[in-house]
């Protein structure tokens, strides 16, 4: 899976995942006049993953509580 630089295929590739890669959701925040949000990207989730932060498409991802890893 390719771990992008901004939440969408045009951005640059920082690195690829493999298929197994364990991943960390980060909340990506941002700041309006209705004060903080929760950004949700199309179908993309910032995360952190072999010591790099970055973008993913959702669709690749599989939601594990913390018991199952």
């Amino acid at each position: 899976m390719n771990l992008r630089g901004g939440p969408g295929t045009e951005f640059e590739i920082y690195g690829i995942l493999p298929k197994d890669a364990v991943v960390h959701l980060l909340t990506f925040w941002a700041y309006g006049p209705q004060g903080e949000f929760e950004v949700h990207i199309n179908g993309w989730s910032y995360i952190f993953a072999n010591d790099m932060v970055g973008w993913v498409d959702s669709r690749y991802l599989l939601r594990l509580e913390s018991n199952d890893v």
